[in-house]
C-alpha cells in the first residue's frame, strides 16, 4: 500500500521514524513517508489520529521528538516562502476592523516583511487569489461579517496570495457548502497540476474519492499510504478508524467519527 518513492531531487517532504507529540502524549510515531511535487494528497483518519500534528511538524510549528524530516531538504519552517500553512481554527479577533483584502495580504508578509508597502507584484497576486476563490467582490467586507464558509474561502485566498510551493491545509474545506467545497477542491486541483504539493487533512472520505490522488492513512501511526481508492478498502478503514466505524449492511461500513456525525465517508468490499 506504500506509494512508490519519488525521483532524488524531486522529494518535497521526506520523513523517516518521525514522532511528535504534546506533554507525556505521543500523537504520531513511526511515520515513514515522502511526498513530491505536483501530488494532491489527502490525510484521514479518525479525531486524535495525529492529522494535525503531522502538518504542525511540516509546518515547522511543532518540533519533533524522534526521526528526521525535511521539506526541500530543510529542517521544517526553514522554507517560509514555499510553504503555506491554513490551521484547522483560525485564531482571529472576528470583531477587529480588518477586511477580507488585510487578511489575504498577510499571505505576502515572507515575501515584503512587516514593514514594507506592497509593490504591484503584491497587490496583483492578492488580486488574483481573491478571484480564484471567488471573493473579489467582497474584499472590503470586515472578516468577522463573513459566513463560516466565506472565512474559509477567505483564508484559503491567504494562501493563495502566498504563491508557495507547498500548501499545508487543516480541513480546507470543513463548514462549507457542496457547491463551495467543489470550486475550492478545484482551485487546489489547478495548484497541483501547475506543479505545487497540497497536503489537506480531511473527515469527508467522500471528498477524497472524488478530489485527491493519494490517500495517508493516520491512527497514531501510518496504517496504509496509496491511491485515494483505499477508501473502499474494507481492511484499511477497519485499521484506521476501528471503533468509528459502523457497519450498515452488506460489507457497507460508515464512519461515526465524534469530529463529524455526518460524516459521508463510506466503503464496499470489492
Amino acid at each position: 500500500m506504500n506509494q512508490p518513492s519519488t525521483e532524488i531531487g524531486s522529494v518535497v517532504i521526506r520523513a523517516a521514524g518521525l514522532e511528535a507529540g504534546y506533554g507525556d502524549r505521543l500523537a504520531l510515531e513511526g511515520i515513514t513517508l515522502e511526498v513530491g511535487p505536483g501530488e494532491l494528497v489527502a490525510v484521514v483518519g479518525p479525531n486524535g489520529s495525529g492529522k494535525s500534528t503531522l502538518l504542525k511538524v511540516l509546518a515547522g510549528l511543532l518540533r519533533p521528538r524522534a526521526g528526521k524530516i525535511t521539506v526541500f531538504d530543510a529542517a521544517p519552517g526553514k522554507r517560509p516562502q514555499r510553504v503555506a500553512f491554513l490551521s484547522q481554527a483560525e485564531s482571529v479577533e472576528w470583531s477587529f476592523p480588518v477586511s477580507v483584502w488585510d487578511v489575504v495580504l498577510m499571505g505576502r508578509y515572507s515575501r515584503i516583511g512587516w514593514f514594507r508597502r506592497p509593490g504591484a507584484m503584491d497587490v496583483a497576486a492578492v488580486h488574483r487569489a481573491l478571484e480564484q476563490v471567488g471573493m473579489r467582490d467582497l474584499a472590503q467586507r470586515q472578516v468577522g461579517e463573513l459566513s463560516g464558509g466565506q472565512q474559509r474561502r477567505a483564508f484559503l485566498a491567504r494562501a493563495l496570495a502566498q504563491e508557495p510551493d507547498l500548501y499545508l491545509l487543516d480541513e480546507p474545506v470543513t463548514g462549507v457548502d457542496m457547491a463551495t467545497e467543489e470550486e475550492l477542491m478545484a482551485v487546489l486541483v489547478d495548484e497541483c497540476k501547475r506543479g505545487k504539493t497540497v497536503l489537506a487533512s480531511t473527515h469527508d472520505l467522500a471528498s477524497v474519492a472524488v478530489h485527491f490522488s493519494r490517500a495517508i492513512w493516520l491512527n497514531r501511526r501510518l496504517v496504509a499510504d496509496g491511491p485515494a481508492s483505499l477508501v473502499r478498502d474494507a481492511a484499511v478503514l477497519r485499521a484506521t478508524y476501528g471503533g468509528h466505524l459502523i457497519e450498515v449492511s452488506n460489507g457497507v461500513l460508515l464512519v461515526d467519527d465524534p469530529h463529524d456525525r455526518q460524516e459521508k465517508g463510506m466503503a464496499h468490499h470489492d
